[in-house]
């Protein structure tokens, strides 16, 4: 077992080990401490090793391993990935292998070694992504098998699976997207997303990631809005935000600064910006501003900033030491008060960040930028606008109360100097969605009011917001027209077999489901009913069934890879009645002057939606479908998601007796199976591929 202990909120941490293989009586066993800037330990499989993730003397990182035994101690630990040009965020070992994930300034790579640090490889994730919760699946022997999260700032995020070649074999191994992925409710096909590097006051090179639309003239006339944190090493990885449509639907500009004081490279950038160099976080964010303007994105009169907590002290040193550079400040639950934050509940954490004020060089520095020691009368103040929760147990809200009287007593701008306090939210974590959606309406109103920001019009701009049904109708009407116009160029390209495939969904998927197929296919994701080239050498598999099978299609082709030709009948099964009319073109036996196709095995459920339908007429209808299966000579497979039988069901007390009388009754699809012998296989209310093992019949 591993504990870690933080210390503070700087980014230290101290280890410890204890071998519960020794019983209860085991001791822990430091093997860590703060000033060994070890952040991460994980066990190796065999539980031999122990791999860390250090930053001594190697700021970006590096990786050690140690000998978990008895008298093993830090000093004993090899160095297996030296130091490179990347920051190593994380380490994953697995049965083989160990898996780095790194960040290069902001985007993520993923890397391959042996368990002792050699033959590194690559992985080949999507350019330009945000790589996170790297994990290792241990679910069956020698598992190597990782999952990682992959997002970008104009795609929504997908879960991608990992798995090694062989020992035998080389290359790469298999790079899959899974199923698990998000939908974004809107299109971000016209934006795109450009990165800039700022040079700060010392000659510092800042990374900056501006997402625009497409064709944007840089005239100076852009709404613009940038964003950091700056602080406790924390980095800002590429993120999709659906929320930003609106933003970028009034001619916005979104940008992401990866100042100083984060860690997008290495404990040393973070370290470049706290303590007594915070000011460097101030600068560097300053200078992001100002190459915005001067490079024609903005104008300070369309200007604007955010940030939160850590950010949201940025945010105040900036518009006091800049007011002139910006229009509307946003600011979320910020520290202001810099000389007295550590005497609140929560401050003694930020010390190792911040500084204290009990140290001389350390107070200078606080009080040098301290934002509201620097609030000056008489000085035009951008309009801002501070948020707060009343629980907030990390920073105490009294910062935002004082902050904003101080501004409102001061500024001689005559704009708004505004306080939303909140007594359903704390520091973000926990708020409840009506409340963030609240928050974030407001946040939007206050900055399209400030920055003048209305609907780009209609031909200049095809997503807009509708503002009534007639309108969203329409609007719906045209992206369901040029997706159906990309779908088509797209199966123009296929070969004949799979135009025919997609002729065959187009005629069958129905109005639900068509849209959606569509929609898939069209940005490059993959599907159930997704062609499938066969293999000869292999048998063919089709899976007949409802909404819950679309489910645990994809996951069965890959656990059936090379295995088995998966695949899916051409549309949902519905309801038995709906079976017995649509059977023949689901075993492809409705193609005109082609043999009926061959099938090995079929999977099949019905259930779901015949809730309705009389138990007689479920009877007969399954028995035909049956009947007919059987014929195609393939070994039938039954997983049924029918509703519980009648008995199982909740009835009024005086049918008590009536339910015992009749408590061993078969339910009607149980009577069907029993006849042909089929095994049981019963799934309530998630069926999964594969018949249970032969030998009971009902």
């Amino acid at each position: 077992m591993l504990a870690s202990v933080a210390n503070g909120d700087g980014g230290q941490f101290a280890h410890y080990f204890r071998d519960l293989k020794a019983g209860d009586s085991a001791a822990w066993r430091q093997i860590t401490r703060f000033e060994d800037g070890v952040k991460h330990v994980a066990i190796s499989v065999d539980d031999s090793s122990l791999y860390l993730r250090s930053v001594k003397d190697a700021p970006r990182g590096k990786v050690l391993r140690l000998p978990l035994n008895t008298t093993s101690e830090l000093k004993d630990a090899a160095l297996i990935v030296p130091e490179g040009d990347a920051v190593v965020e994380g380490i994953v070992p697995t049965a083989s292998f160990l898996f780095v994930a790194d960040l290069i300034g902001g985007p993520s790579r993923i890397r391959r070694f042996d368990l002792d640090g050699k033959h590194g490889i690559e992985l080949p994730i999507p350019p330009a992504s945000g790589v996170e919760d790297l994990v290792a699946l241990n679910d069956r022997p020698g598992d190597n098998r990782v999952l990682f999260t992959q997002t970008s700032y104009a795609e929504p995020r997908a879960i991608y699976s990992y798995e090694p070649p062989s020992r035998e074999a080389t290359g790469a191994g298999a790079l899959k997207k899974t199923a698990l992925v998000k939908k974004s409710p809107v299109d971000f096909s016209d934006i795109e997303v450009v990165r800039e590097f700022v040079t700060s006051k010392d000659g510092t090179k800042i990374p900056l990631n501006i997402l625009r639309r497409k064709g944007t003239k840089l005239d100076g006339n852009n709404p613009t809005l940038l964003y950091a944190y700056g602080g406790y090493g924390v980095s800002e990885r590429p993120e999709f935000a659906f929320t930003q449509r609106l933003w970028f639907d009034r001619g916005g500009i979104y940008v992401v600064a990866n100042i100083r004081g984060g860690g997008e490279y290495g404990e040393a950038w973070h370290l470049a910006g706290n303590l007594t160099k915070k000011q460097n976080v101030f600068d560097d964010f300053a200078a992001c501003a100002e190459y915005l303007i001067k490079s024609g994105y903005a104008n300070p009169a369309k200007f604007a900033t955010e940030g939160g907590s850590n950010g949201g002290l940025l945010m105040g040193a900036f518009l006091t030491q800049h007011p002139e550079l910006v229009r509307a400040v946003v600011s979320h639950v910020g520290i202001y008060d810099m000389l007295r934050v550590e005497l609140d509940p929560n401050g003694a954490f930020n010390v190792t960040e911040f500084g204290s004020v009990k140290d001389s060089a350390q107070f200078k520095a606080l009080h040098a930028y301290s934002p509201f020691h620097h609030v000056v009368d008489g000085v035009k103040y951008p309009a801002v606008f501070f948020l707060a929760g009343e629980n907030d147990g990390r920073v105490n809200p009294s910062n935002s109360r004082k902050m904003t009287a101080r501004l409102q007593a001061a500024t001689a701008s005559g704009h708004p100097i505004l306080l939303r306090l909140s007594s359903g939210s704390g520091h973000g974590m926990g708020t409840a969605l009506t409340e963030r959606i609240a928050q974030k309406a407001d946040v939007f109103a206050f900055l399209f009011d400030q920055l003048g920001m209305k609907p780009i019009a209609d031909d200049d701009l095809k997503n807009t917001e509708p503002t009534n049904a007639k309108e969203a109708a329409d609007k719906k009407a045209a992206e369901d027209k040029a997706i159906d116009e990309k779908f088509q160029q797209w199966k123009a390209t296929l070969s004949p077999e799979q135009q025919q495939w997609e002729s065959t969904l187009e005629a069958n998927l129905g109005a639900f489901y068509l849209p959606l197929y569509k929609r898939e296919k069209v940005g490059g994701s993959i599907s159930a009913w997704d062609y499938v080239k066969d293999d000869p050498k292999l048998p063919r598999v089709l899976l007949i069934g409802d909404s819950v099978s679309r489910g645990y299609t994809l996951a069965a082709r890959e656990s059936l890879a090379g295995k088995a030709n998966v695949h899916r009948a051409a549309e949902n099964c519905g309801p038995t009645a709906n079976g017995l009319k649509k059977l023949d073109i689901w075993l492809g036996n409705d193609a005109p002057n082609q043999p009926p196709a061959h099938w090995d095995v079929i999977h099949f459920n019905f259930g779901i939606h015949d809730r309705a339908t009389k138990p007689a007429d479920y009877e007969d209808r399954l028995e035909q479908i049956i009947t007919r299966l059987q014929k195609t000579g393939a070994k039938i497979i039954w997983a049924s998601t029918t509703p519980r039988p009648a008995r199982c069901q909740r009835r009024p007390r005086r049918h008590r007796r009536h339910r015992r009388k009749k408590r061993n009754r078969r339910p009607r699809h149980a009577e069907a199976r029993y006849r042909h012998r089929r095994p049981v296989h019963l799934h309530h209310p998630s069926p999964r591929p594969g018949p249970k093992p032969e030998g009971r019949p009902l």
